[in-house]
């Protein structure tokens, strides 16, 4: 993905999507399970401020920046479609 290597400080809106995904799994119910996906989600976000170069951590920094781009596109579209078919 070009348009994130180009300028790593994009990946910073991957950052506000995990925080969201995080809150949006927490409001639907407080359960073991939701606490777990939100504290992965939490993760997610750490390894976007390492992708941006905010943060320095040299385990982070060697997943793979195409996939790791995919996936969080992949996640912002889900989370989206999720978000529309609850408030509909």
């Amino acid at each position: 993905m070009s348009f994130f290597e180009k300028k790593p400080s994009r990946r910073l809106i991957f950052v506000i999507v995990y925080i969201l995904c995080a809150i949006w799994f927490l409001n639907r119910n407080f359960l073991g399970v939701n606490i777990i996906v939100s504290l992965i989600m939490l993760l997610g976000g750490y390894i976007s401020l390492v992708k941006s170069n905010i943060i320095r951590d040299k385990n982070a920094d060697k997943i793979n920046n195409f996939k790791f781009d995919t996936f969080n596109i992949l996640l912002t579209i889900v989370l989206l479609i999720d978000i529309f078919i609850t408030i509909s």
